[in-house]
């Protein structure tokens, strides 16, 4: 079966009057029985498409890669147009892997015309009664939605994953939600996990950080019935992100706080302790709870220390010092910097040595201890030499200090 000239393309749509939806013709095409549209195709009629189908959509590519884009788009349709007489299914499952070369080459209009065919496959669909208009709320199935053995799965499933490739999450989520019903009605636990791991990935894409977390909570109450420890934590670590995205200080506390048990409890995770105990320091800073945040922030450099992970340690006692200047108490701070200035020795990070003279340097200038704050500049000076950075600015320090010294 041969491929007609990209020039029937332009005939076709000329002859329906330039319908608004390329896909909406209905003049059959050379490449079908003239019966076509009355019948379904023998085997060897569908062969025969789908050898032509492929040869059409290398055509596309070749229009493609050339920049001729128009007669791309007149390819891609055409393709598209024939595919219906496969099925629905694979007219979907067409659909959406060019709308995801579509979408990737910012053909907007195309994007637009397929989401739009898309949807009336989905309209037919209900109107049929095979898949729900769309789920509740609460994802229960509506009254008016079909039985379990009447739903068809694999045309959700082809739906859901070819809006997926469109980058649509507000028309895929309905969908995935119908397929997470099915598979918790049917008691398919794989298929439960995996279409709630869709729903997670889809209500993140789409920023919608509190659906997001009801889906992951449910997925990690779903790891825990079946007792699987990876993923829980997998789970809790996504629930951290998304509460930190909420700014929900609260739940993030309590989700990390949950997360420590199980970082304790393996050897592998453990080095993600003081990091972990530094973040929940900081929500209880941002919660005006200084005595959390402080006991916290000592824990973590504990551990840290103890594991000699100096990075960690040094952020532990960096969020102390800070957390002591906040709450007026100069005085630990500069102790909490000179522990933290030996913790720098240990891990020859010079660097942070300096930016910890420049703190205390700071802080005793503006309690008017001119000497200490000329020795704290002069000691950053003499790294900021060596490191070859910052010296302007340690100088300018120094100079600013010798000058209020001299001054009183």
């Amino acid at each position: 079966m041969a491929i007609a000239p990209i020039v029937l393309a332009h005939q076709m749509v000329a002859a329906q009057g330039n319908p608004q939806n390329p896909l909406e013709i209905t003049e059959t095409d050379p490449l079908l029985p003239p019966e076509a549209n009355s019948r379904e195709l023998t085997e060897l009629e569908r062969r025969e498409l789908i050898t032509a189908l492929t040869e059409l959509e290398q055509q596309a590519n070749t229009f493609l890669e050339a920049g001729d884009f128009e007669n791309t788009v007149l390819a891609w349709n055409r393709l598209l147009r024939l595919s219906r007489s496969l099925g629905t299914i694979e007219e979907v499952q067409t659909l959406g892997r060019i709308g995801d070369i579509a979408w990737n080459r910012d053909f907007s209009k195309q994007v637009n015309t397929i989401s739009t065919r898309l949807q009336s496959i989905q309209r037919e669909a209900v109107r049929r009664g095979v898949i729900a208009e769309n789920p509740t709320p609460n994802n229960s199935t509506p009254d008016n939605s079909p039985t379990p053995e009447k739903l068809d799965i694999p045309l959700l499933q082809a739906l859901g994953t070819a809006y997926q490739q469109l980058r649509s999450p507000n028309l895929a989520i309905p969908i995935y939600q119908q397929l997470l019903t099915h598979a918790q009605a049917t008691q398919n636990i794989n298929a439960t996990e995996n279409y709630l791991r869709t729903l997670g990935v889809l209500h993140m894409d789409w920023f919608d950080y509190a659906a997001a977390a009801l889906t992951y909570q449910e997925l990690f109450k779903f790891a825990v019935s079946i007792d699987d420890l990876a993923n829980q934590v997998i789970y809790l670590e996504e629930l951290v992100y998304i509460y930190d995205q909420l700014k929900d200080q609260e739940r993030s506390i309590a989700t990390r706080q949950e997360l420590l048990t199980y970082y304790q409890t393996k050897l592998e995770l453990q080095p993600k302790i003081p990091s972990l105990l530094i973040e929940i320091a900081s929500s209880y800073s941002i919660l005006r709870n200084p005595q959390a945040a402080r006991d916290s922030y000592q824990k973590a450099y504990e551990v840290a220390i103890a594991a000699r992970l100096y990075a960690a340690a040094r952020d532990a006692l960096q969020g102390l010092a800070t957390l002591y200047q906040t709450y007026n108490q100069p005085d630990t701070a500069l102790e909490i910097y000179q522990i933290l200035v030996q913790v720098n020795q240990q891990s020859y990070d010079t660097y942070f040595s300096m930016r910890a003279y420049d703190q205390m340097g700071q802080i005793h200038l503006q309690r008017n201890n001119y000497p200490q704050a000329l020795a704290m500049f002069t000691e950053g000076l003499k790294i900021a030499r060596t490191l070859q950075t910052q010296e302007l600015y340690f100088a300018a320090q120094v100079e600013r200090s010798r000058n209020l010294l001299n001054a009183n």
